[in-house]
Parts: C-alpha cells; structure tokens; sequence
C-alpha cells in the first residue's frame, strides 16, 4: 500500500511540475550494483541469474540524480523478474555519443522472459496500463511503474524504449546525457554523511527474521560504513549480545519465540540495574506506527522507535542521536 501511495504521489509530483531533480556525484556501476543486491533474493527464490555487464567506457562517477536512476532500475529489474519464468536477467550499461556528439550513460536490462506482442508495446508507459489486465492474471502490479520511469527520465534529459518479441524476451533501456564529475571522485572524496558527522565505523547487531529486510538493511547500513550483524531470534540476540560488545542494536519487534521487547528486558538485566558503565543503546523497529507500543518499548529499555519501512535519513539521524548521547553519558 505505502509502494502504491508513493507511486501516485510521484506520478502527482511530476505532472504538477513541482517534482525536484537533485544532483551528486554517483557511482553508475555501483547504482547497478545495489539494485541487483537488493533482489538478488526474489531471483534466487525464483531460479533466475542475475548479471552485470559493464563497458570500459562507462565512468567511475558521474553526477546525476542517483535516486531517480536507482528508482528506474529497480522498477526495470523488478519487471523482468516479474515476467521471467526461467532463464536470467541482466543489467548492462554502456556510454555513447549521440549524432550531434553529446555523450549519453545507456542502461539495459534484458530478460528471457514471456516477452510482449507488438499491439501491447505501446500502452505500456501508460499510466494503469498493464500487459495482462485480465481477471485471472498472476502478476501483480498498478501499471504505474513504467509511466513514473518513463517521465523521470524524460525530466532528466533523457528517452526510454523497449524491444520486444512474445515468447523472445525483452530489451528495456534508457539513456541519459552523460555528466562525468570533476574533482576527486567517489574514490577519493570522503563522504561525511555516510560515518554520522566524521565519527567511527559502528559495530551493529540487527535483529531481523525476514530474510529481504535484513538484506535491505545490510546494504543501508554498509553504504553508511558501519559493520552488521544479524540475529534472526529472540534467543540468538541474547547470545551474540553474551558473546560480543555492539555499539547499537536495531530490535524488530515481531520474531519467532522471545520477541523485541521480551529481548530487550533481558539484555537490560545482562547490563544491571541500574545500567552499568556500558548500556548498549537499542533502537525498536516495527511496522506498527503504534504511539502505546512506542511507549511499551521504552518502558522496556529501548532508546528509540522506528516504523518499517526504514528509510536511510531516519536510520541515521537516530544512529547519531544514540551514540552521539552515548559519548556524552561515556
């Protein structure tokens, strides 16, 4: 439901002209490479490969709005993941220069999937267009998706296109003119907002059972420089917690046998009462945005509360609340 509220709003955004563009310096590849991690899972469940192909003329860094990019990648990959019953599906990038000579990033994902007929290739940047629109259809979808990417690349100065064949799989790709950054580069520019105002790597347990969500939080967390690592119960908290030192731990609510807050009161008897020296700031995750199970939690000994999704900003901005408090306390 939130997937859809934001598509709608995006969608909203765009045709309302008020849809901001914002620009920094991004690794294309590694754009790429964060998108197939991300559902490297959903190929896996499914049988599928999963790959990349990079030409020696794509740069290290190149400045755009990384976002947008991510947000059309992930839609294209996701499709063809969709409607691929077997085989693969892989991402490659590549630049060019166009016939007036300005040079273009090019992005394709190609799939060995269902395929399209040529009658339906053009509806599908419609908005609530779906290739299968029958009541009996097995893929899910709002038909949003690829409107949305079409006109964010459009508004980045670019075109998208597809190339398809029923049965033959498809090509879907899209170009944007190429800005190479100036200056040091990824490579060599520290990045500040990723290591919590300048400070040290942090060493994090998150307690997650779900599988997808502890990858989406893995690749949040390793783009911010920090260490994680992961229980998937109740009772394997309590023991890395017994075995390691962890500078925070983010505690999912809902686990299988001892649940979060059931963690976190035996975590803070590990501790003493009153806390010692040492009180492992614990942040509370939970997909109910519930003000009396905010409450329970802090009662329990968590520190703060977060509401899944996680965004990257709030994850953040409550990692340096915490440990900034915790060097004060220190």
């Amino acid at each position: 439901l939130l997937a859809i509220i934001e598509d709608i709003l995006d969608l909203s955004k765009i045709e309302s002209g008020s849809l901001e563009l914002y620009d920094e310096d991004f690794s294309p590849t590694e754009c790429a490479r964060e998108i197939l991690d991300l559902l490297s899972i959903r190929a896996g469940e499914a049988g599928l490969k999963l790959g990349l192909e990079v030409d020696e003329n794509v740069p290290g860094t190149v400045v755009g709005d990384a976002k947008r990019v991510r947000q059309v990648l992930l839609n294209l990959v996701g499709n063809a993941l969709k409607f691929t019953p077997e085989g693969s599906v892989e991402v490659r990038e590549s630049a060019y220069r166009g016939p007036s000579g300005d040079p273009y990033l090019w992005f394709g994902v190609r799939d060995t999937g269902i395929g399209i007929s040529p009658e339906k290739l053009e509806m599908l940047f419609k908005p609530f267009s779906q290739v299968d629109a029958s009541s009996t259809r097995t893929r899910e979808g709002t038909g949003l998706g690829l409107a949305i990417s079409k006109r964010l690349i459009e508004l980045m100065g670019g075109r998208i296109g597809v190339q398809s064949e029923a049965g033959k799989g498809s090509l879907f790709h899209f170009a944007l003119p190429l800005r190479e950054a100036t200056g040091a580069g990824l490579e060599t520019r520290p990045r500040q907002e990723g290591r919590l105002g300048g400070g040290p790597a942090l060493r994090i347990l998150v307690a997650e059972d779900n599988e997808t969500n502890r990858r989406v939080v893995r690749v949040l967390l390793e783009q911010m420089g920090h260490r994680a690592d992961f229980a998937a119960t109740g009772l394997e908290v309590i023991e890395k917690v017994d075995e390691s030192v962890y500078d925070v731990i983010l505690m999912d609510i809902e686990m299988p046998g001892m649940d979060g807050i059931a963690v976190t009161r035996a975590i803070r008897a590990m501790e003493g009462d009153p806390p010692g020296s040492k009180r492992t700031p614990i942040i509370a995750l939970s997909a109910h945005d519930d003000r009396g199970l905010e409450e329970e939690c802090r009662d329990a000994g968590m520190d703060s509360f977060l509401s899944k999704p996680i965004r990257p900003d709030a994850i953040e901005e409550a990692l340096s609340r915490l440990t900034c408090a915790a060097a004060v306390i220190g």
